[in-house]
């Protein structure tokens, strides 16, 4: 379910999108890292699959750069779309053919002499006659083909085009491309010459996830001082940015949802990470912090929990949740926690919890009174029965925290 300010904002997309006759609209979402772009598209990307009224595709540039040309990532996203087994095979073999016409083509522009002034022309005079021919001879050959089937080439993409248009013909198809500015500097800038030359279809929308000034500087690293802004202007249509709301409501109801999300997720995998997941998601809502850092928290918690076969025992699973916190708040907390340089109260104030018990805190004040007792005062403990401390089947007293500090320095190096 997406905020009320951001559903406002999902609705007026669309509304774009169904009203829009533009045979190649795309739309560039302009966000700084961290502010929320990727959350707010999958989010998205489940209301529009629970609403039905479009097809769908969420593409991560950033997790599929590794391969050379976009265009096959893309094409076989769409495909994965396909319902109808006729139109599935008439895709198929329409993105073959122009797959073959992209990648003769870039193979062929490898040939160092169309690298657009990379290698000089004299630095062949020194080669020798022999490999000039190696060189000439299949670069006369890509001109004169180029040439010669020129029509075909045209006619194979206007076949791909409409082959598209036919498959989003009865839904239309909104194409999400995250990370743009995150992935590799020539994949992302070729990705935006294949929507613009090949995808430029009707009823195939895309939505660009980027920060639109360290994508302006990777332009200019990759082609020197032009004007990367107006570059961008040819691929992109209309910019748009996620509504900024003062209300602390919004980011908080966010991060909650987010919270409850990647819980599910991880519990659903059957491991036991209860007592941690409770401790860390208390801990990030009541101190509001960023979808970003909040990622962060959880990957290290589960490098942290599953370097054990077996698994960690609950109460030093609390003590692993606290520690993660602390790290990505102020590292610096670890070594005076472990020194003994911070009082209670101090490591408190940086949890943002209070010296009275709730449902919620009430773990993470067992382990900071357990963590901050001399031997002799936790065997008094002991002996009185005290309840807010965490107890050992062999009595000897659990410093959960600082185990969880060693782990977390251990699983870093």
């Amino acid at each position: 379910m997406i905020y009320l300010t951001e559903k406002k904002f999902s609705t007026q997309l669309e509304n774009i999108i169904a009203n829009s006759d533009d045979e190649n609209l795309v739309i560039a979402l302009n966000e700084k890292w961290g502010n929320g772009k990727t959350t707010f598209l999958k989010m998205w990307e489940a209301e529009i699959i629970k609403d039905g009224k479009f097809n769908v595709v969420y593409f991560d540039a950033f997790q599929n750069d590794f391969q050379s040309d976009p265009f096959i990532a893309i094409a076989s996203h769409i495909y994965a779309k396909i319902d109808n087994e006729n139109l599935k095979e008439k895709y198929l073999s329409a993105t073959k053919k122009v797959a073959s016409v992209l990648l003769k083509t870039s193979l062929k522009i490898g040939i160092s002499a169309l690298t657009l002034g990379t290698v000089k022309g004299s630095e062949f005079e020194n080669i020798g006659d022999d490999i000039s021919s190696a060189i000439n001879d299949p670069l006369e050959k890509y001109i004169e083909e180029k040439i010669t089937q020129l029509d075909k080439e045209n006619n194979t993409l206007e076949h791909f085009r409409s082959t598209l248009s036919d498959i989003a013909a009865e839904k239309k198809l909104i194409f999400i491309i995250d990370e743009l500015d995150r992935a590799r500097p020539n994949y992302s800038l070729e990705l935006l010459e294949r929507i613009k030359h090949v995808f430029n279809t009707k009823n195939i929308y895309f939505i660009l996830s980027t920060d639109k000034e360290q994508f302006i500087k990777v332009i200019q690293k990759t082609y020197g001082s032009i004007d990367a802004s107006m570059y961008l202007n040819k691929f992109i249509h209309l910019w748009v940015s996620l509504p900024k709301d003062d209300n602390a409501g919004m980011k908080s109801y966010t991060l909650s949802k987010y919270v409850n999300y990647i819980n599910k997720k991880i519990l659903s995998r059957n491991i036991d990470l209860k007592p941690s997941l409770d401790v860390l998601s208390y801990l990030l809502r009541i101190n509001n912090f960023s979808l970003r850092d909040a990622e962060r928290c959880y990957s290290l918690l589960l490098l942290c929990n599953t370097s054990f076969d077996n698994g960690l025992k609950w109460e030093y699973q609390i003590g692993v949740a606290i520690a993660v916190f602390l790290k990505l708040k102020d590292e610096s907390l670890l070594v005076k926690i472990k020194e003994r340089t911070i009082t209670k109260n101090h490591v408190m104030e940086a949890l943002g919890v209070t010296e009275l018990p709730e449902e919620d805190n009430y773990h993470i004040l067992l382990a900071l009174n357990t963590e901050y007792l001399t031997r002799e005062g936790y065997a008094k403990a002991l002996r009185e029965d005290d309840q807010t401390i965490f107890r050992s089947g062999f009595g000897q007293q659990p410093l959960t925290i600082s185990h969880a500090i060693d782990l977390i320095f251990n699983v870093q190096q």
